[in-house]
């Protein structure tokens, strides 16, 4: 069984940190040495996100609508410095639930969506 926080660490989390860096460098011009301070990562997680080492599988699923809308406000809402660390977090999480199904019907072959979706139902996940 996969947990929903298994499936957000090693598929979803890496696909919206290298949309949000490939956006950041490619939009708004920022240097590695930018983002990683923005995004609280290393220069060199950050290079490997731009060269699509880290978090190539599902960027299509992130810059799909509505999250790629969600993913676009949270990067605006960064460059303004407009968010706490935890406002950061549970932007990331909303962005996270969003997509989940759609990576566990296109890369976790035989799982069924439905039995990992709701965190709602998991009283230590509220």
């Amino acid at each position: 069984m996969k947990t929903p926080c298994e499936i957000n660490v090693k598929l979803i989390i890496p696909a919206v940190r290298a949309v949000i860096v490939q956006e950041l460098h490619e939009k708004y011009g920022k240097n590695q040495n930018e983002i990683a301070s923005l995004l609280g990562l290393t220069q060199p997680s950050v290079s490997h996100y731009l060269r699509g080492e880290r978090g190539a599988r599902g960027l299509e699923i992130v810059r799909e609508q509505p999250a790629f809308k969600s993913v676009q406000d949270l990067i605006e809402k960064l460059i303004g410095n407009k968010m706490s660390d935890m406002e950061v977090i549970k932007e990331i999480c909303i962005i996270c639930m969003m997509i989940r199904p759609k990576f566990v019907e296109k890369y976790l072959e035989g799982v069924d969506p439905a039995s990992i979706l709701d965190c709602d139902k998991i009283p230590f996940c509220k």
